[in-house]
């Protein structure tokens, strides 16, 4: 990841480089350090996955993921416990542990616990996020309130003019509309 041009003691960069980060490699084992040289994870991991776009890194070990938040103040890096790792492109991170989901936001902070069904998180930009608990559905915001309880067999959002409301399924086809009000 670039950022400003600075002088680092480290010989492997020269003075005209700007360096945040460095995969390191022994033999078949990568690692990720800053160019400080303070080590995020040892050189004992699979693969090391660059998101600079999104501001945070990935490891494979063993077939679980860890996560370093490089956007995060306290520069927060998870334990590598993940099944797998996704990315909105919006400002989250949805992860996968033990067949359940949770949301993080770039920052690091766990929007969710791991609860909801592993088969998809979604964003509705400007909304929240829909989930799936135990094959329902409903709607939570960006710091994990719900705001349509998760007991639909679907839901999706619909924008007129500056208000959203909501179209929600039952069984045996029933559909109901729900405005959603912001206060």
């Amino acid at each position: 990841k670039t950022h400003q041009k600075k002088s680092s003691s480290n010989p492997l960069i020269r003075n005209y480089q700007s360096v945040t980060y460095l995969t390191l490699q022994l033999n078949d084992k990568v690692g990720l350090a800053t160019s400080e040289g303070d080590m995020i994870f040892p050189v004992n991991n699979d693969a090391v996955y660059n998101a600079e776009l999104f501001d945070y890194y990935s490891v494979k070990k063993a077939g679980l993921y860890g996560i370093y938040f490089s956007k995060s103040k306290d520069k927060i890096r998870t334990e590598i416990e993940f099944d797998n790792i996704n990315v909105d492109g919006y400002g989250a991170i949805m992860a996968s542990k033990n067949n359940k989901m949770g949301i993080f936001n770039l920052n690091g902070k766990q929007i969710t616990p791991f609860e909801f069904d592993n088969d998809f998180i979604s964003q509705y930009l400007g909304v929240g996020y829909k989930v799936s608990k135990n094959k329902k559905k409903g709607i939570i915001d960006y710091e994990g309130k719900v705001i349509l309880p998760i007991i639909y067999d679907n839901v999706s959002i619909n924008s007129i003019d500056e208000r959203n409301t909501f179209k929600v399924e039952f069984p045996q086809n029933m559909v109901s509309y729900i405005e959603m009000v912001r206060l």
